[in-house]
């Protein structure tokens, strides 16, 4: 999967074979590749996606050296919302009240980049919010950060990320509650290999040691036989025989 590169490179002229940093990419021309991005690997949300053009949309650059920070929520109102932000030192006007004058000092700000709505509220929904947003992140960092998603599948041991369509999940939306119902053509591997765990875990289930509350109903049982039969032949139980034996 292609990395989105917010930086611009040029030649070294003066070591031929190398590159120096030219420039930033505007952050409106990275917003619109992280959309394109989205759409191909079927992780848009499905209400909107809009771009922080207050903040950058009059031609500002992309920041350099900025975290892009992915944050899943329910609203206030209704939705679940994908809010990306961008996390970088920038320079900030502050005023000393007590020195009466105020410069320019660098600091680390958090800023609003993009905001993704999904109007559903379920837990599938929920989940694939995080799924877009677990995409925003590789769209970034690629094989360089340690991002997993619950539906990708390592094929051929090569590393790389393969992303099932979307009407192509049904073996990873069992996991989450059946959010989907058509079984995904290239999942057979997979549908036998959940077979085969969910078999070997009921046959561990069937030599699995009592539960405490099994022991406790059983410990019960057994004082109640004793009492019973000491009943049966006139005999006052000894309760605290009957705890030692327990």
């Amino acid at each position: 999967m292609p990395v989105i590169d917010t930086e611009i490179w040029k030649p070294n002229p003066e070591r031929p074979g190398t590159v120096v940093f030219d420039s930033q990419r505007m952050a409106l021309e990275i917003f619109t590749e992280l959309e394109k991005h989205l759409e191909a690997d079927g992780r848009m949300p499905d209400e909107y996606f809009l771009f922080d053009e207050f903040d950058w949309g009059r031609g500002a650059p992309f920041p350099r050296d900025a975290e892009i920070l992915c944050n899943v929520n329910y609203g206030a109102s209704e939705g679940i919302y994908l809010d990306i932000t961008l996390e970088y030192e920038k320079d900030v006007y502050e005023y000393d009240s007590a020195a009466g004058a105020g410069g320019w000092k660098k600091r680390m700000v958090r800023e609003r980049f993009a905001t993704g709505k999904t109007l559903g509220e379920g837990i599938c929904d929920l989940d694939r919010m995080y799924l877009a947003a677990s995409s925003v992140t590789a769209a970034f960092y690629g094989s360089r950060a340690a991002v997993h998603e619950r539906y990708a599948r390592v094929e051929r041991g090569d590393g790389q990320r393969a992303y099932p369509r979307p009407d192509n999940r049904s073996v990873g939306a069992q996991a989450i509650g059946g959010c989907s119902a058509s079984p995904a053509p290239d999942a057979e591997t997979d549908v036998k290999e959940t077979g085969a765990k969910e078999t070997g875990a009921e046959a561990r289930d069937t030599n699995k040691k009592p539960s405490i509350g099994e022991r406790i109903r059983a410990g019960n049982e057994k004082a109640q036989a004793y009492m019973g039969q000491k009943a049966q032949a006139g005999v006052q139980p000894d309760m605290k025989k009957t705890r030692e034996e327990k």
